[in-house]
């Protein structure tokens, strides 16, 4: 997307004056339309918008290996690059050692990005933001701030558990993605029911074990009302934003992502774009961020009340 000189010049002094091009101020965030329940054949699922911005979550419950197969020893040239990276993030997990580091499940996340949803780019930078996303996703809900109690997943200590399969498809954008995907994805996380697994000893070793999955009872996932938002804070001239517009993105220098869980808590920062940023902003950036993820949290969780007491909300309500 390319934005004459005027027009850059006219979107940098309106976020000065905190009057948006579309009348909102500078931390205004816009509304958002939430459905979950969507697929039949996922665990959980959720489709929300912004504006234009439109995306779809799948999560797929699977039982599997604590680490596959094919990362075992000796078995390194069958990996792959995104099962690699699992990997990777369920030894950053497990660091501190002990015997029990291993025993849980994990999150493996892909997001795929429609070329719809950034028809400016080509092909090879379309799959590289597909990349960057799914990289963020995963290494935010493997991580320790990630708000999942990956340790419930596990069903027979170092031998299975539950693997919980978030796949996202961005269908098309009107703004920065990282923010409402992270939101759609908490969404259908605290939608999602696992089947209700039972343990039972089948012989006298310490490893006879045996497991049975339920065709009835589901449980959800525990910790999914951890699980933070996402709030990014984008400098555009002198000033920092949230929530912008393709235009007022294309304007932006720098930026810092904040990760808020329910309770208030900063659970990770990061800070992207170019353009350098002064100490005042980063902290005036983490301070908002929380702010404005803590109004987030609270009205996706009003939403989501609502949809469990009947109530017709989001694409459906009229």
């Amino acid at each position: 997307m390319l934005l004459s000189p005027a027009e850059i010049d006219y979107i940098t002094k309106s976020c000065d004056r905190n009057i948006r091009t579309d009348g909102r101020s500078r931390l205004d965030l816009r509304p958002f339309l939430i459905e979950t329940g969507l697929l039949a054949q996922a665990n959980g699922s959720c489709r929300l918008r912004v504006d234009a911005t439109d995306v779809v979550v799948g999560v797929k419950a699977e039982i599997g290996s604590i680490v596959p197969e094919r990362f075992e020893e000796g078995a390194e040239g069958d990996r792959d690059e995104d099962d690699a990276e699992v990997v990777r993030d369920v030894q950053a997990q497990t660091e501190d050692g002990g015997d029990g580091a291993t025993d849980r499940g994990r999150v493996v996340c892909s997001v795929d990005c429609a070329p719809s949803a950034a028809p400016y780019l080509s092909p090879l930078a379309l799959q590289s933001l597909s990349a960057e996303l799914s990289q963020s996703v995963s290494r935010l809900l493997n991580g320790p701030g990630g708000g999942l109690d990956l340790k419930s997943l596990c069903i027979i200590p170092r031998r299975t558990c539950w693997v919980l399969y978030v796949d996202a498809m961005i269908l098309d954008s009107s703004g920065h993605l990282l923010d409402p995907l992270h939101l759609a994805v908490r969404a259908a996380l605290l939608t999602t029911q696992i089947p209700l697994v039972t343990v039972q000893r089948v012989g006298t070793g310490a490893l006879d074990l045996d497991y049975d999955v339920s065709a009835d009872r589901t449980v959800p996932v525990n910790g999914a009302i951890g699980v933070p938002v996402t709030v990014t804070l984008h400098r555009v001239g002198t000033r920092l934003i949230a929530d912008p517009t393709a235009q007022e993105e294309r304007c932006a220098t720098a930026r810092v992502t904040v990760h808020v869980d329910g309770k208030g808590r900063v659970c990770g920062v990061k800070k992207g774009g170019k353009g350098g940023l002064e100490a005042g902003l980063v902290k005036e950036a983490v301070r908002e961020g929380r702010r404005v993820g803590l109004d987030v949290v609270k009205g996706l969780d009003k939403v989501l009340e609502e949809e469990g007491k009947g109530q017709r909300v989001g694409f459906f309500a009229a």
